[in-house]
């Protein structure tokens, strides 16, 4: 090889400095620097039990994402869209956990509108069946232990 320099001051990968690692170590110096200085600010906050085991288990998974992220060699834009769109996925599935029960609610009626013979449980404790096709109500029932067909007018 020859000894003039690279025309565009290049370094090779393998003489690049890692700065990543430093800088992750910069960012949960200070998420650690925060959560002291909240904990000084609002010390009963961390009274109950195990929420110090619980921040600790916090900390340790975001060192643990960050330098593993750290590591890629990725650009930092693509991996804060990635980052971004695995928030918007947990953000839609704790939505729909969050409201289970009012989208079960949603489910019965839906199911009630499409299919006559279910009833609909509403809120006095009352079932409600919609009519079927000849304007007839028809439901099943079961009477000791067998389905019975019901026309009720």
């Amino acid at each position: 090889m020859n000894d003039t320099p690279n025309p565009w001051n290049d370094e090779p990968e393998s003489q690049r400095p890692r700065r990543r690692g430093f800088y992750v170590a910069i960012f949960l110096g200070a998420v650690a620097l925060a959560a002291f200085l909240l904990n000084w600010r609002f010390p009963q906050a961390l009274d109950g039990g195990g929420d110090w085991a619980s921040l600790g288990y916090m900390f340790v998974i975001l060192s643990m994402v960050s330098f593993g992220l750290s590591r890629r060699r990725e650009s930092l834009p693509r991996l804060v869209s990635q980052a971004g769109i695995w928030l918007a996925l947990a953000l839609v599935i704790g939505t729909f956990y969050a409201y289970r029960y009012e989208l079960g609610a949603v489910r019965d009626r839906l199911i009630g509108e499409l299919v006559p013979g279910m009833g609909q449980e509403s809120a006095g404790g009352e079932i409600r069946f919609r009519a079927g096709p000849g304007g007839h109500f028809q439901l099943e029932a079961q009477v000791n232990g067998v389905s019975v067909m019901f026309l009720l007018d």
